[in-house]
């Protein structure tokens, strides 16, 4: 990640509910745990004394993982200090619009089944705990790296708004990156953009930079951490 040393903890994602849950549903006549969240306080039940005491406090998380990320926003903001990247999923207003209106077809069933046992702090609806400014600000966490990239298969709405919403965002935090990942060959675990700190793109240089040095220079404060390249 940068030249300082990290001690690096892995949190595998095995509960298929966005790190989230506290639930159990009967499937084929066996009980299934859906406890993401449960999972999450543990970990952080153990460690921490560690985190309160580390100089440097890092959370990032891809896909699934940047939503477990605004899911467990109560839980990080306890600790000095801390610092976000937050890789391909971002809730931009236009997107978070857009999925506040998702109410017929499937969806009550899938609230149901996946969001039954959400933290408190979600107020009733999913999108108000995805990774957002909103959440975080709300949370008082301010040092954050998004990462929503214009291909997305994940970004919803208007895309001039999107493309609006997000720059401003990364305007407020002064760090992150969003490029049209179609345009600049950037496909990423799904095409086009969606997720970069785990693959080849994540060294992969435009206008100069990569997001690997973006973010080593937003860690040490020094020389540009933004690019946003529509």
């Amino acid at each position: 990640m940068s030249k300082k040393k990290f001690n690096v903890l892995v949190i595998p994602y095995c509960t298929s509910d966005l790190h989230q849950g506290s639930h159990s549903h009967q499937i084929d006549g066996k009980k299934v745990y859906f406890h993401g969240r449960k999972i999450i306080e543990d970990v952080f039940k153990q460690l921490d004394s560690e985190f309160k005491s580390a100089g440097e406090l890092i959370f990032a998380g891809y896909s699934a993982g940047a939503i477990g990320l605004g899911f467990n926003a109560d839980l990080i903001k306890k600790y000095k200090n801390p610092k976000l990247i937050v890789d391909s999923f971002w809730l931009d207003k236009e997107s978070r619009r857009v999925r506040k209106g998702w109410t017929k077809g499937p969806w009550p069933e899938i609230n149901k089944f996946l969001y039954s046992s959400m933290p408190r702090h979600c107020k009733g609806h999913w999108s108000a705990c995805f990774p957002q400014r909103t959440k975080f600000k709300s949370m008082k966490i301010k040092h954050v790296f998004p990462i929503w990239n214009i291909g997305d298969p994940y970004i919803k709405g208007d895309m001039n708004k999107v493309r609006k919403s997000i720059e401003n965002d990364i305007q407020f935090y002064d760090a992150g990156f969003s490029i049209d990942a179609k345009k600049f060959r950037v496909e990423g675990f799904e095409k086009w953009g969606h997720v970069i700190t785990a693959n080849k793109h994540y060294t992969k240089k435009i206008d100069g930079v990569s997001v690997k040095m973006l973010i080593e220079n937003w860690l040490s404060d020094q020389g540009q951490t933004t690019l946003v390249k529509h």
